[in-house]
């Protein structure tokens, strides 16, 4: 079983370099087995129709735990928001041509708010465009907050800059990938909130979680100088 290493990643030159790691990191993870599980729906639901653009949406907001499901009405108004934009737009348009889409508000919550959706449809057009368009969630701002801390990047990031913001660390860190930032950022923040569920396979998550306590299991992963030295 590979431990995961605890990449205690605050400036730039760590972020690169635990990016060249990420996919031996990952290797055979849960996590990559769910993303493979997310293209091949994609590639089996090419014909854009609402339901095609509704199951989309569902398989990402139930892997990935976006929580849209939960709001009155979030997926249903985002699908057709979707079916309703011109596909090409979807496909390969510039950030300035689907900005209205992310400012948006989807479905309603106890309170009748409405509420956006920038994590779910940054998701979904990622995996529209092959990995090439950056992914909003909690983690990833977590991951950029401790970096921005450092760098001093931009502004903190939020859901009004994430393009702009994400675009220019990809191309500042020298990793011109989003799927291998999103990748490393994701990591980062699951390992350091001690969140192994997509990480472990299932057979070395139970046997760990039977014979050590969560406390034993975060002291397991290496400090920052092993993370360093394992290049």
């Amino acid at each position: 079983m590979t431990k995961p290493y605890q990449p205690q990643i605050s400036n730039l030159e760590d972020l690169k370099l635990f990016s060249e790691q990420i996919m031996e990191r990952l290797k055979d993870s849960p996590y990559l087995k769910e993303k493979e599980f997310i293209k091949e729906t994609f590639k089996k639901t090419r014909e854009q129709t609402f339901y095609n653009i509704k199951l989309r949406l569902l398989v990402i907001d139930s892997l990935f735990s976006t929580n849209m499901s939960k709001r009155y009405f979030g997926i249903d108004d985002l699908a057709n928001a979707i079916h309703d934009t011109e596909q090409a737009l979807i496909q390969k348009g510039s950030y300035e041509q689907l900005e209205e889409l992310f400012k948006q508000s989807y479905g309603f919550n106890r309170e009748l708010n409405g509420l956006k959706a920038t994590s779910l449809l940054s998701k979904y057009i990622h995996f529209v465009r092959s990995g090439n368009f950056p992914i909003y969630d909690s983690l990833v701002k977590k991951a950029y907050w401790q970096i921005n801390k450092e760098e001093k990047i931009t502004p903190n990031l939020d859901d009004t800059n994430f393009y702009y913001a994400l675009k220019s660390l990809n191309e500042i860190s020298g990793i011109n990938n989003f799927e291998l930032l999103d990748m490393t950022l994701w990591y980062s923040q699951k390992i350091t909130q001690g969140s192994f569920s997509l990480i472990y396979s299932k057979e070395d998550l139970k046997n760990k979680l039977a014979t050590t306590s969560h406390t034993s299991l975060l002291q397991e992963i290496p400090d920052d100088e092993s993370f360093k030295q394992s290049k």
